[in-house]
């Protein structure tokens, strides 16, 4: 990862704006603006995943069943969106770990998508570590773009 930021970040600053949308939403959130990508967010909303025989998901990551908040031919987007089924699973995606929530990098991080804190043992983000490594990395390097773009 560090290998790619270093040749995307020696493009951008000679001008050559080379589109890679992880490194694109962080200098996005930089600029004041809000991340792209949802599993970059910190928080779930629904994606609309809508299966052929009408069947809703909030998210393409959980097209199961239990998950289903609905049918589009029997009700309205509106309606399964005030379900409490498609309200916890918002609410439940925000991280409540202590540890994220004291990082330094939390801002940009978010404690990661909910999907890759489920399948760890203590529901921290799995890409914890190696984000804190990239964002040390690279946090300096995203600000002189910023201030670069900005003047």
């Amino acid at each position: 990862m560090k290998k790619l930021f270093d040749m995307w970040y020696e493009d951008v600053s000679k001008g050559d704006m080379v589109s890679i949308r992880y490194f694109d939403n962080i200098l996005g959130l930089f600029l004041g603006e809000d991340y792209e990508a949802c599993d970059m967010r910190g928080i779930c909303s629904c994606q609309h995943i809508i299966e052929s025989d009408g069947r809703v998901y909030p998210c393409d990551f959980y097209t199961y069943e239990k998950y289903s908040i609905g049918n589009i031919f029997d009700e309205s987007f509106h309606k399964m969106h005030e379900k409490e089924l498609t309200k916890n699973f918002i609410i439940k995606s925000v991280t409540t770990d202590v540890k994220c929530n004291k990082c330094k990098y939390i801002s940009l991080c978010r404690g990661g998508c909910k999907r890759h804190r489920e399948i760890t043992e203590d529901s921290r983000y799995k890409f914890c570590e190696a984000s804190y490594n990239f964002f040390d990395y690279s946090y300096d390097r995203f600000r002189e773009l910023v201030i670069r773009k900005t003047n």
